[in-house]
């Protein structure tokens, strides 16, 4: 299993980090929690 932080930031994208975004991946799927506004751009990167 990994798992990769997307994002770290607050709400409001203080400092320019992207908002929270956590993927978790295993040989079979992939989960994402706490998916805010910018985490299809951290998903993207």
């Amino acid at each position: 299993m990994e798992v990769r932080f997307i994002g770290s930031g607050d709400a409001f994208g203080s400092g320019g980090r992207l908002q929270p975004c956590i993927l978790l991946t295993d040989a079979e799927q992939k989960f994402t929690f706490d998916f805010g506004l910018t985490a299809l751009i951290g998903l993207r990167q």
